[in-house]
């Protein structure tokens, strides 16, 4: 009887270990799958950003922004041969919310075409 459950407990412990293994060895077949995407992900971090116009869509967009749809908002140019160039100038300026280089450019063509001084 002794041996009976001497045997037992070693043939569940063969069995625990080998399914320990099998876990293992799923677990490293499905690390080996992603690998791909890890290398895709890891690439696009490296990735150049540029950090001053980042910092300049973070910090100096909003400001532009506001200078832009005051003095650029179609109600200021109503009834005048600008108001449609104003409205449309408006809609990209919307649009563009965020971005302080199309904003910029936006600032130049108003000056331009609307004949009004920006700061």
């Amino acid at each position: 009887m002794e041996t009976l459950k001497l045997y037992f407990w070693q043939a569940l412990t063969i069995i625990e270990f080998l399914v320990i293994l099998w876990f293992i060895t799923r677990w490293l077949i499905s690390k080996k799958k992603q690998l791909p995407e890890r290398q895709e992900i890891l690439k696009s971090k490296e990735s150049i950003v540029d950090m001053e116009d980042l910092m300049k869509d973070i910090y100096l967009s909003e400001a532009l922004f506001r200078e832009l749809s005051r003095k650029c908002h179609p109600d200021r140019f109503a009834g005048s041969d600008l108001e449609n160039r104003a409205n449309e100038l408006f809609k990209l300026i919307q649009t563009n919310k965020s971005n302080y280089r199309e904003l910029e450019v936006l600032k130049e063509s108003a000056i331009i075409e609307l004949n009004i001084k920006l700061s």
